[in-house]
């Protein structure tokens, strides 16, 4: 397994380490305050409150991870980042390991097949519990090989606009809702707010991400129409002195040197 020093900011494929090995404790609080970011940013923060050390193993889904939390223990905010992730700890001699909760999918190959029955073989390879739906029906293409089984089932269930939830460890697959589409526009209409809020409220139909530091402080009052959120952030800015930078897809807000 490969193993990487583990630093704010700092995306990871593979595996992470960071500094100082010690387990969340559980009435130490602790700040995450992220959205759509991967799963190895979400530990790095959290690592960085609580000199944790976490080996990231291969294998891991690519999920995006959404955290609203301030001043919660450290071990719940642990436990419902690692949920959000599909991801499970494991302590080995010592060390603190993230892996995939659920076993990757070996291979499967099938074109125009009926999505019940190629359901049925991406769980018994996975050795996974589920229940379909009876409205999910449909043909589906399916080539994978060594992936995730909640990224597969992103692939297949997509073809028959179908979605899964997680229940006691068992996947049922139920129809997509009506879709709600994403946009990385916004209207902001506040009075003396939270920033911490008005950054959540900004970014929760966009597919954009943020990781906000802890520090942030400060109240909004502001009135914008459908604006980019980079119009939306650079008006915070002004107003609470706090550093926004783009990386990726990620806006990182920092205080700035006002605060």
């Amino acid at each position: 397994m490969n193993i990487a020093k583990l630093g704010l900011g700092l995306t990871l494929i593979g595996a992470l380490i960071c500094s100082v090995a010690a387990r969340p404790s559980k009435s130490a609080g602790i700040t995450l305050l992220v959205h759509r970011v991967d799963l190895s940013l979400a530990l790095s923060l959290i690592s960085e409150q609580t000199n944790t050390v976490f080996t990231l193993g291969e294998g891991l889904p690519s999920a995006k991870i959404d955290e609203f939390a301030v001043d919660a223990p450290a071990e719940e905010v642990l436990k419902d980042v690692l949920a959000q992730g599909s991801a499970k700890l494991k302590i080995v001699r010592g060390q603190y390991l993230v892996q995939p909760l659920f076993e990757t999918i070996s291979r499967i190959d099938c074109d125009q097949q009926p999505v019940r029955t190629v359901l049925r073989t991406v769980f018994r390879n996975a050795g996974v519990s589920y229940t379909v739906a009876p409205e999910i029906q449909g043909s589906v293409t399916f080539h994978v090989s060594n992936i995730p089984l909640t990224d597969a089932l992103d692939y297949l269930l997509s073809q028959v606009h179908a979605g899964y939830r997680i229940e006691g460890g068992v996947f049922n697959i139920i129809p997509n809702g009506p879709e709600k589409g994403r946009s990385n526009k916004a209207t902001l209409d506040v009075k003396d707010m939270d920033v911490r809020s008005v950054i959540l409220d900004i970014f929760k139909d966009s597919d954009e991400g943020f990781a906000l530091s802890p520090a942030v402080q400060g109240q909004i009052t502001a009135n914008l129409k459908e604006a980019p959120v980079s119009e939306l952030l650079a008006q915070i800015a002004k107003q609470v002195g706090v550093s926004v930078t783009k990386r990726g897809h990620i806006y990182w807000i920092t205080p700035g040197k006002g605060q």
